[in-house]
């Protein structure tokens, strides 16, 4: 909490043990505690006048906090982290029929609370990054001083930041930043070839079936080839320009604005064709916008399929790698398909080439977290040498108490995945153990059993005494990556729907709203009629749009 002069963490959200916390422990820490400085600029030091721009606060502090972290640790690449978390975070709510603006009304308190959201954090923070990229950042940098200069120790709203901003860059800021503040929503934006020109259509992105008239003014640079570069401005609803000689068109250079593409078969084809020119972010959000199109119905799932199959199946990068197991593993939980997991196999045995088994003195931190999640992918089809690796780590655990910190998540959670007798003895450890970030890992294992009663069981445990019910988070973030528990744990919330509505104090918490969005689309998928009446029936105030 980012009060003035007394900024308070949670201890896992501070604490680090020598011996015991893993790299991944160390960049969230690093990052919340940038997160929580950066209000001393943003929100305390000037703060919004009223609740409608708690945004200036959030999106500031998100954005700012990896700002600080590529600062200090650019060998981080912080940005790829940034990408798959804040800015498809936020589309993933944006899409939907129920999103809201990030200008609010407020009228009553259970409004402030659900304030608290994708929305206000990682959309808001998303589009100051594009109004950074598009300005570039001596000009944004120069508007945020002229900004906290002037309303330093008193109250601003959101037109006074852009005011500076376009007052230091001479540039439309006010009226790019009304489209994407005031409406709800971001642009889909259609890529056609005419003959020798390029058509560029806007319009609102859904993922179900809707439409309005929104129309957003979208600052963009288009990469045309290695090192050819164009900023456009798409401001009417459609934009015409010749076709160039270049082997291909990104629309959206290091995927710095805030929309969706969808590239006609020509233009994809040579993406495809040329996707060693396209940096991290680049190829990520080529494939985060595919399978975006496939869950709105716009493009097939066979069809994604076969572009990473076809032009990405000997991708060595590690940041890419780890976004694609990870993409393809939630696709996976929730159609079980053979070769979706054939794709998981492949990618997760390239990178497990490219990270070896085990961690390396000064690797790359990126080389950490996707030899974690290689190893649960693999372990999570049983691959008989990942199983044995795992289980020869933990006997020696046991027996020595020593495991290295960057690889004691994925053991305890194997473990119990591959046999039930685990479960016991990774809750005694719990029980034991005094360091929250142990406790955490730990806690997170009981969820990945393959057994649906010791799914629910775990599911009990969280809510008994022996478990902070500000940790009971951990084990539904398991359980619904778990495809074995996803429907144990949906009847299991709504048959406890009671004793958690109370443990919330009756209103939406942002933790509370965080389990609704992990335990429904999964558990919920084969009976979507059941969860509407369920969740109609059973209205918590600011849970529900």
């Amino acid at each position: 909490m980012e009060n003035w002069g007394a900024i308070t963490f949670r201890e896992n959200a501070l604490l680090l043990y020598s011996g015991l916390s893993s790299r991944a422990t160390m960049q969230r820490v690093a990052e919340v505690v940038a997160h929580e400085l950066v209000h001393q600029w943003f929100g305390n030091l000037v703060t919004m006048k009223w609740w409608d721009d708690l945004w200036l606060n959030e999106s500031f502090a998100t954005y700012m906090a990896y700002k600080s972290l590529d600062n200090f640790w650019p060998e981080w690449n912080v940005w790829t982290d940034y990408l798959t978390y804040a800015v498809f975070g936020a589309m993933s709510l944006d899409g939907l029929k129920s999103t809201r603006a990030i200008h609010a009304k407020v009228l009553n308190p259970d409004e402030i609370d659900e304030l608290f959201d994708e929305i206000a954090y990682e959309k808001g923070g998303s589009i100051l990054r594009m109004i950074d990229e598009y300005l570039e950042f001596k000009k944004y940098r120069e508007g945020l001083r002229l900004y906290i200069h002037k309303y330093q120790y008193a109250n601003a709203q959101a037109n006074d930041l852009w005011e500076s901003l376009q007052l230091a860059s001479n540039k439309p800021i006010k009226e790019i930043m009304k489209r994407f503040i005031m409406q709800k929503g971001f642009p889909l934006v259609n890529v056609k070839r005419d003959k020798n020109t390029i058509l560029m259509r806007q319009k609102r992105f859904f993922y179900l079936d809707y439409k309005d008239h929104n129309k957003w003014i979208v600052p963009l640079i288009a990469k045309f080839s290695g090192n050819s570069y164009e900023p456009l401005l798409l401001n009417k609803n459609h934009h015409e320009r010749r076709m160039t000689k270049s082997p291909f068109l990104y629309l959206n250079s290091d995927y710095s604005s805030f929309f969706i593409t969808k590239y006609d078969q020509y233009h994809l084809d040579l993406l495809g064709k040329h996707s060693k020119k396209l940096n991290e972010l680049e190829i990520i959000g080529l494939v985060h916008d595919l399978f975006s199109l496939t869950v709105s119905n716009q493009f097939s799932v066979e069809e994604a399929l076969s572009f990473i199959d076809g032009f990405l199946k000997e991708e060595k990068r590690v940041e890419v790698l780890q976004y694609l197991i990870g993409r393809l593993a939630g696709i996976y939980l929730l159609t079980r398909q053979d070769r979706i997991k054939r794709l998981i196999v492949t990618f997760s045995d390239i990178a497990i080439i490219i990270t070896g088994l085990e961690p390396k003195n000064g690797e790359d931190i990126n080389v950490t977290h996707l030899r974690t999640i290689s190893l649960s992918s693999l372990s999570s089809f049983d691959e008989e040498k990942i199983v044995s690796f795992i289980s020869g780590k933990f006997k020696t655990y046991l027996q020595s108490k020593k495991l290295h910190p960057d690889l004691r998540g994925v053991i305890y959670s194997g473990v119990v995945w591959k046999d039930d007798k685990n479960f016991e003895v990774i809750r005694k450890l719990f029980e034991e153990s005094t360091i929250q970030e142990e406790k955490a890992k730990l806690l997170m294992a009981l969820g990945n059993s393959k057994n649906p009663k010791l799914v629910e069981r775990a599911l009990n445990y969280g809510l008994s005494e022996k478990v902070r019910f500000s940790d009971f988070f951990y084990l539904i973030a398991a359980t619904s990556r778990n495809r074995y528990g996803i429907e144990t744990n949906y009847e299991w919330f709504k048959k406890n729907w009671n004793t958690i509505k109370k443990r919330v104090g009756g209103h939406s918490t942002v933790l509370f709203r965080r389990m609704l969005k992990m335990i429904i689309p999964t558990g919920a998928i084969k009976n979507v009629d059941d969860a509407e009446s369920f969740l109609r029936k059973h209205k918590i105030s600011g849970s529900i749009r």
